[in-house]
């Protein structure tokens, strides 16, 4: 689209205007979602009550958002890849250019590209923020229940913040390049292209830093409670991924037992797993029970913030 017409142009400009807007503002109201989930002590009855809100406010954001540069014709061709808010003439913007620009995106790429993600990501701090010291006061209150000489846990805290920490990473990730990108762009006129491909690469990974970041406690819930499986098998268990059943026709020279023939040392090797696989689900099992017995003692409210591991 960027080699086409100038309509084509505004179209590619527009697409990517609304798209980039509605992740940085659906990651803004995600972690304000969460913070009063935990904060207020949230149903699910309220969670569904305020859903529409926390969907619509995103999409009208990035509508207007998107829209506010077509009337002066702000999206164009910036040189590089694509169509987004540039000067036009190509340069004309640039140190020492004589040419005169038909369309002055400078303030435009500032309010409109610039600002909204500064907003977001001081939204999402102090998100994470207001909801680690929101548990930080639940375990604290916790402290009464305590037995004498018994420590003070903090555990919930720390995961919490850290989980917090990791989420605000994802988004910097994603955004500080081109916070970068754009702040050069109004300076000097014209982009690096190292850093345009930086820019490039990081933007479309939101997606799968967040689900790192969702993914990440019941990942190391699962190696804690299962320290002698393979990272491979605890990737794979907590993203409920089964691969096909193997047969093993050949096992390896080392295995063997001697005047014992292949296929028998293949069978005793396959129930040897899974009797180790039903010893792991055991395991599991029993430990979902516990914590969902610790919870109901804790109470709903703190319970909020034990599941503050999906906020991602």
């Amino acid at each position: 689209l960027s080699a086409g017409s100038a309509t084509s142009c505004s179209i590619q400009g527009l697409l990517g205007g609304f798209f980039y807007a509605l992740s940085a503002f659906s990651n803004a109201t995600l972690a304000i979602a969460y913070c009063l989930i935990v904060k207020f002590g949230w149903k699910d009855e309220d969670k569904d009550r305020m859903r529409l809100p926390f969907t619509v406010v995103p999409i009208f954001c990035s509508v207007v958002l998107s829209i506010a540069p077509l009337p002066g014709k702000h999206y164009n061709y910036n040189g590089i890849f694509f169509c987004d808010i540039t000067s036009s003439p190509l340069g004309c913007d640039r140190e020492g250019s004589t040419t005169q620009c038909t369309a002055d995106s400078i303030d435009m790429l500032l309010w409109v590209g610039i600002v909204p993600f500064m907003v977001a990501f001081v939204i999402i701090v102090c998100a994470m923020v207001v909801l680690a010291y929101s548990v930080l006061k639940q375990e604290r209150t916790m402290d009464r229940y305590r037995r004498e000489g018994e420590g003070v846990n903090r555990n919930m805290t720390t995961q919490t913040s850290l989980q917090g920490m990791c989420y605000i990473a994802a988004f910097g990730v994603c955004w500080i390049p081109w916070c970068i990108y754009g702040m050069i762009e109004i300076n000097h006129g014209h982009i690096p292209i190292a850093l345009a491909y930086i820019h490039n690469l990081t933007m479309p990974l939101q997606g799968f830093f967040n689900s790192l970041v969702y993914f990440r406690p019941r990942y190391t819930s699962r190696r804690a409670s299962n320290p002698g499986e393979s990272r491979t098998s605890s990737v794979l268990s907590v993203l409920k991924v089964v691969l096909p059943a193997m047969h093993c026709h050949c096992c390896r020279k080392d295995e063997q037992e001697p005047g014992v023939t292949n296929d028998i040392n293949c069978a005793q090797n396959n129930a040897n797993e899974n009797i180790q696989e039903q010893k792991n689900e055991h395991e599991l099992i029993e430990n979902v029970n516990v914590e969902a017995n610790t919870e109901a003692a804790t109470g709903d409210k703190f319970e909020a913030s034990v599941h503050f591991s999906d906020a991602a």
